[in-house]
């Protein structure tokens, strides 16, 4: 992995297909279900479950979900936002929509559906000539879209701040491609593929396909389970005399108490979560989805422009809805050059840190949810949040933190975490441990 640091502008991921990557990771969230789930009937047609990102024509995300609840992801937006605002939007979704949530994207006159060349949600030729003729005769334009990831973008990735070397990780990431390839890229899709997407010019691209698939797979897995690897548990921080700790919740024992976390009397812990979505380290459907959401964060990190610290960042709410997402970067549409790009140790007028939007800046500025208060927001964060950013958060009601782990040894980390522990901001870290590896077997279908 290449440093960033020097006068080359790095290779970063385009934009349209990090909001793929993203669509695609949503269908891998542990909330995710197949909408078919949700009212079973012999008679009903099996409906596969998948992930969508809604993007304004400003370009920046309105909305990031999964199927879930009987709902599909592309509809999400739709159902929360209502046509005037998700209208001219164009919407990233894992897989090719059914005729369900074509009606629906065809009516809000959403700018242009982007999918993966991947088993539609519904698979049947009937239904997908359905979904031509209502994409053919409206202003909606329907594509499949095939992230490009180059041997530059791989070289230039961000390094993890969850991990300290990645040697003995390469298993891990390479077993991650192998399953993503059998579920979604194997011989019997492959076969059909030209017939279910009604791609005709599919057997002439096929070799070509298949590497940017496999590319695109090794990418994902890089900066998911590679950068925050399954073994790893996530407890709260607490301040000691000396620095930080790390509070070891065991499952028979309730979560920790904290100032924005509380535990209702009467409530078991598991309930409690349910209905409040405080952090609870000793319910592995929260441990789940902080590991997932965590990820997540980690990828938007290799969206950054800066030239020395990449941050991603997710902001979620009690009900498990993703209400904003964010990277850290140079002014919207500014060209490589525009502005200083030196770090702190370099003189002022050269640092590039008065010009940098900081990722929970941009999250914040583009949230769908502007009252955050009484909603119990998380932000998963891939580095401590900064001087600048916590009083924004504070004024929106962000109080919880699920950030990687901090070293031991002293820094600026390990000061600015003491800075948030004494601002009363409730944080939770991560110790190393194989739990989450088993965690990680559990069935997707958990409660919340």
């Amino acid at each position: 992995m290449a440093s960033r640091q020097g006068n080359r502008e790095p290779r970063r991921i385009l934009k349209p297909d990090l909001f793929m990557a993203v669509a695609f990771w949503m269908e891998q969230s542990p909330l995710a279900e197949r909408p078919s789930d949700f009212i079973k009937h012999s008679s009903s047609p099996s409906i596969n479950s998948s992930g969508a990102v809604m993007v304004l024509p400003n370009d920046r995300a309105l909305s990031v979900d999964s199927s879930h609840g009987g709902v599909h992801s592309a509809v999400h937006a739709i159902n929360k936002f209502g046509q005037e605002r998700v209208k001219g939007c164009n919407v990233y979704v894992s897989r090719r929509p059914c005729s369900s949530c074509a009606k629906l994207l065809v009516q809000c006159e959403v700018a242009k559906v982007f999918y993966l060349p991947i088993e539609p949600e519904l698979d049947d030729e009937e239904d997908a000539a359905r979904v031509d003729a209502m994409f053919l005769s409206s202003k909606s334009g329907l594509s499949i879209k095939i992230p490009k990831i180059d041997d530059m973008i791989f070289q230039d990735r961000r390094e993890s701040p969850y991990r300290e070397n990645t040697a003995s990780l390469s298993e891990d990431a390479r077993q991650f491609v192998s399953d993503l390839l059998t579920k979604y890229w194997n011989e019997e899709w492959i076969n059909k593929a030209q017939r279910a997407l009604r791609w005709q010019a599919f057997d002439g691209l096929k070799d070509q396909i298949k590497e940017d698939i496999q590319n695109f797979f090794k990418w994902i897995a890089h900066t998911t389970v590679v950068d925050v690897p399954g073994g790893i548990c996530f407890e709260a921080v607490k301040k000691t005399q000396t620095g930080v700790d790390y509070h070891v919740s065991r499952p028979t024992e309730s979560p920790p108490k904290t100032q924005h976390s509380p535990i209702q009397e009467g409530i078991s812990p598991s309930q409690d979560n349910k209905h409040t979505g405080a952090p609870a380290p000793d319910s592995d459907q929260w441990q789940l989805v902080a590991l997932h959401t965590s990820r997540l964060a980690q990828m938007l990190s290799q969206r950054s422009d800066d030239p020395t610290r990449g941050v991603g960042c997710v902001l979620m709410i009690r009900s498990r809805e993703i209400v904003a997402i964010g990277w850290n970067g140079f002014p919207a549409k500014a060209l490589y050059g525009e502005f200083p790009r030196a770090s702190e140790s370099d003189e002022a007028r050269l640092k590039k840190e008065p010009y940098v939007i900081h990722a929970e800046q941009n999250a914040l500025l583009t949230r769908n949810k502007r009252n955050l208060k009484g909603k119990w927001p998380v932000l998963f964060i891939n580095e401590v949040p900064c001087g600048q950013c916590l009083p924004l958060l504070k004024q929106s009601g962000v109080n919880t933190f699920v950030i990687p782990k901090i070293n031991a040894n002293p820094g600026a980390s390990q000061g600015q975490l003491r800075l948030v522990l004494e601002k009363n901001f409730d944080c939770f870290g991560y110790k190393h441990t194989r739990r989450n590896r088993e965690v990680e077997k559990v069935s997707k279908q958990l409660e919340f």
